[in-house]
């Protein structure tokens, strides 16, 4: 190989968004987090920003960033969520790879951009590379955030049989799950406007009934699956008692990880346990489609102790991410950026 095909170099805001689903495509740690229509609808497209690292023409990383800046000072942050996206489908583990494209990450957003950069690796603390992460961005300059808290899930390895899996579940959830299946219910996949309007409609019942504040829009996912191509969108399954949706969730697949996003239950769907159902067809389409594990989705257990519980019943994993990570370009981002997030928590404390 020769001196130029062994030289990482990174490209900026040049691929369109046809060309980012395709790279995309070749990332194993590939999520909904990462695509266009997620950013667009969420942060506003004139608010993204996409790198592509390349090593001759072998794509070795690539990331999809929101940047906010305060009017006149052009200072503030760029935000990674979930990426860099670095293990490439069939290729070998290239820990260098990400190190490169951390790398460029610095040298654009925080060196020439002068802004806060702030990255929250896809990455488990339990994975084998976990420390080759932590190293890369510590040589890079980025400091962990202790005061954020990572991201923490339930993970199923979907490798198992299905009879397998199923075996592996608590034995009261395996007990509501055989209920379910006795009770005559209907499941149906849809992920068009209708199968989102009857996801909407049971979602904020439920946030009515348990009266908790929910920091998803559900309506936010209707618009990004409108805008995804068709082989990323997402996945609604709705469960019917009697015709009635009673209970229905939305997942993503991308990469080797199914990622599920949204769930909801009536009182009536309680009663005949049909998110037990719903959850089970998940894990099945999940393997189907050749998904290697299924991220439930986030756990609280104070917060949400009943939902966690439902979680755990499948015998999952527990995780967590390795953490947030900052890089400062400038004191100035760095000060008006704590400064918003510290007034952001005032008036967020005050609504309680």
């Amino acid at each position: 190989m020769t001196s130029a095909e062994n030289t990482a170099l990174a490209d900026v805001d040049q691929v369109s968004e046809h060309e980012w689903d395709e790279v995309m495509s070749s990332f194993l740690d590939a999520n909904v987090y990462q695509t266009w229509a997620y950013g667009s609808v969420r942060w506003g497209e004139k608010n993204l920003s996409h790198l592509v690292v390349r090593r001759g023409s072998v794509i070795i990383g690539a990331a999809q960033l929101r940047i906010l800046r305060v009017p006149v000072l052009g200072r503030g942050i760029a935000y990674l969520r979930w990426g860099p996206m670095w293990r490439g489908r069939g290729h070998e583990l290239d820990p260098q790879g990400f190190c490169e494209t951390v790398r460029a990450l610095r040298q654009e957003y925080a060196v020439k951009r002068r802004l806060l950069l702030r990255v929250m690796p896809r990455v488990f603390q339990t994975a084998g590379y976990a420390g080759d992460v932590a190293e890369a961005l510590q040589s890079e300059q980025f400091v962990a955030r202790a005061d954020i808290r990572s991201y923490r899930t339930f993970v199923l390895d979907l490798s198992p049989s299905l009879d397998d899996l199923r075996s592996s579940f608590e034995k009261q959830w395996r007990k509501h799950l055989r209920q379910a299946e006795e009770n005559g219910l209907t499941l149906v996949e849809n992920g068009d406007d209708r199968g989102f309007h009857q996801l909407i409609r049971l979602y904020e019942e439920m946030l009515g009934r348990k009266q908790f504040e929910s920091f998803v829009d559900v309506r936010d996912f209707a618009e990004i699956q409108r805008q995804l191509p068709d082989q990323p969108k997402l996945t609604v399954v709705t469960c019917l008692s009697n015709g009635a949706p009673v209970s229905a969730a939305a997942y993503s697949i991308l990469g080797d990880t199914a990622l599920c996003l949204l769930a909801a239950t009536s009182e009536a769907g309680r009663s005949v346990q049909s998110s037990y159902l719903v959850k089970w067809h998940t894990i099945q389409r999940a393997k189907e489609a050749g998904a290697r594990w299924l991220d439930l989705g986030g756990r609280d257990p104070v917060a949400s102790a009943s939902v966690d519980k439902f979680k755990a019943g499948m015998s999952g994993s527990d995780e967590t991410h390795i953490g947030v990570f900052e890089c400062s370009g400038s004191a100035i981002s760095k000060m008006v950026v704590r400064l918003g997030e510290s007034l952001h928590r005032e008036r967020h404390c005050g609504k309680g």
